[in-house]
């Protein structure tokens, strides 16, 4: 008689039939015309393999770049192909992908009107797209990092940012955007990182000073007015190359002026970065504040270890000190003259460090 399988077994065994059958199902027929589409626009490029401009199944063919969860595309990563052309207009059949990056490439054009419902990854950087941020962006819901880095953007920012408090991180460094910060970037309630250098903004930047911002380059454009004093909590600060009021009554920040970012100690990223949300060097604003908490370590790690070692030798030198003790009670009065040398007590060294 056949040995029935163990729980164990039957559990391993549908664990993975369940992993293996959404590979099994054929791409969604607009999903698999999106990419048609798509590879039409790019001129059809022989680093595509697999892809087709007629027929084909992109999910059961591996396309390159292209990744799928059943029948439907959640990620296509066309990352530093040489990639031509344009995106076209079918995008947003993709109605599952969830990361698109086609950074580091050469397609040009508008970034057409496309809305990606459940994306939550968009990387354009290193292209040479022009014009500005469709509305579209604003039906992106679940969208938490953007970056349209290093392209021909221009023209002001619309209000596109409303809605998007998933967001996170921003990068739209490197273009030609120019006019005031669009009021729907003190919606962008989560956002923490946020990258606009090396562009023509101007006006004020009090629409930033209410986020949660951990990291802020809004260096080399055309920014006026005061610096919110909230920016003093930004741990990583770029400032410099702009045109903020810094006279005779200038409001006081709370921390030293010296730690101030400027031009003159703003560690500036290399321009080849095409993705300062990934690889951004970090500046730290209030480094003093971390030295201090180092050296607090330190203390309290070498007082620590200095109290323990102090304790076990307090501990060992009584223990001998009873053991001897109770020997010579016993050797009685035959040994009555004998004396013990006198066992000391190892102590630990004392430390004081002035902070």
């Amino acid at each position: 008689m056949a040995k029935l399988c163990p729980i164990p077994c039957l559990i391993t065994i549908t664990f993975l039939v369940i992993l293996a059958f959404p590979t099994s199902a054929s791409t969604d027929k607009s999903d698999a015309q999106a990419l048609r589409d798509l590879y039409r626009s790019l001129n059809s490029p022989p680093q595509l393999k697999e892809w087709k401009l007629n027929g084909g199944d992109p999910c059961e063919e591996s396309w390159t770049g292209v990744l799928c969860f059943g029948s439907s595309v959640i990620h296509l990563k066309l990352h530093g192909l040489e990639l031509t052309g344009t995106l076209g207009f079918d995008l947003s059949n993709l109605r599952s992908l969830k990361q698109l990056d086609l950074s580091s490439n050469h397609i040009h054009g508008d970034i057409p009107y496309f809305v990606l419902p459940n994306v939550t990854q968009l990387n354009l950087s290193g292209n040479n797209f022009s014009q500005s941020i469709p509305y579209s962006l604003v039906y992106m819901k679940h969208l938490r990092h953007l970056n349209l880095s290093h392209n021909t953007l221009s023209g002001p920012l619309g209000d596109v940012f409303n809605g998007l408090e998933n967001l996170i991180e921003m990068d739209l460094s490197f273009n030609n955007f120019t006019g005031d910060l669009p009021t729907s970037f003190k919606t962008l309630t989560n956002l923490t990182r946020l990258f606009l250098q090396g562009n023509e903004f101007t006006g004020s930047v009090i629409f930033l000073a209410n986020l949660p911002l951990s990291d802020l380059n809004i260096e080399d454009n055309h920014f006026s007015g005061l610096i919110p004093e909230k920016f003093q909590d930004i741990h990583n600060l770029w400032i410099g190359g702009n045109r903020f009021n810094n006279g005779s009554n200038y409001p006081p920040w709370n921390f030293p002026f010296d730690t101030l970012p400027n031009e003159q100690n703003i560690t500036s990223p290399p321009s080849t970065n095409l993705s300062a949300i990934e690889s951004y060097p970090s500046h730290k604003v209030r480094g003093h504040k971390k030295k201090g908490q180092g050296v607090a370590g330190i203390v309290l790690m070498v007082g620590g270890g200095t109290l323990i070692a102090a304790c076990a030798a307090l501990f060992i030198s009584i223990r001998i000190h009873r053991s001897r003790r109770e020997i010579l009670k016993s050797l009685g009065s035959c040994e009555g003259s004998t004396r013990s040398s006198p066992i000391s007590i190892v102590r630990g060294p004392y430390i004081a460090i002035n902070i």
